[in-house]
């Protein structure tokens, strides 16, 4: 990917693009930290449902990721990994040692949740 920093209007034109012509499941990386793609989601079998983009956060760069379509679920998202942090954080460590396994994922390096 480029160091060129993409302007406004050439993201949306790039975007439209993606939506218009891209296949289905195809996607662009974007620079930003957490492994963030731009996803073309291919429309439904009937057609009652239109293909739409999606942006996957994919911070551990599994073949699967967290899908977000609008602002209002990205931000409820971070408000209940915030407020569920501690209490996640402590289930996590009581199941790996029930479980006799040590994580062996790590978080990019700079990657903030909240």
């Amino acid at each position: 990917m480029s160091d060129e920093v993409i302007s406004n209007a050439d993201l949306v034109k790039t975007l439209k693009d993606l939506l218009k012509s891209g296949g289905d499941w195809e996607s662009i990386p974007v620079s930003l930290k957490g492994n963030i793609e731009v996803v073309k989601l291919p429309a439904n079998k009937k057609g009652t449902i239109p293909a739409k983009l999606g942006i996957k956060f994919n911070p551990l760069n599994k073949r699967k990721g967290t899908f977000f379509f609008e602002a209002k679920n990205y931000i409820a998202y971070l408000t209940n990994m915030k407020e569920s942090a501690e209490g996640m954080l402590k289930l996590l460590k009581i199941a790996e040692k029930l479980n006799g396994t040590v994580a062996r994922t790590t978080v990019r390096d700079g990657l903030k949740l909240f």
